[in-house]
């Protein structure tokens, strides 16, 4: 008698499966992030249609130019504060 060859077990299989499948998930969440990312100003290489030109600026935008992280944290930081002067107004200057 000699030796036969087993078929591989369906159970070695799955953790390639599993390991595929997190794989595909991880590069949908990398896409979408990237995406995300450029949509909100945080990465260069946003299309055309995300970016503001120079005339699009001046010509009634209330933004002076790209959002990026500083300018974003001066509008909090000017919101807050009418946010706190709307407070005082309301309260009655107590």
């Amino acid at each position: 008698m000699g030796m036969r060859s087993m078929p591989p077990l369906p159970g070695r299989q799955r953790g390639w499966v599993g390991m595929l499948v997190i794989l595909i998930a991880l590069l949908v969440v990398a896409w979408l992030s990237k995406d995300a990312l450029v949509k909100y100003g945080m990465l260069d290489g946003g299309s055309a249609a995300t970016r503001r030109s120079p005339a699009a600026g001046a010509s009634g935008g209330t933004d002076a130019g790209p959002a990026t992280p500083s300018n974003l944290r001066e509008k909090a930081k000017a919101l807050e504060g009418m946010l706190q002067q709307e407070s005082t107004k309301r309260d009655g200057g107590n």
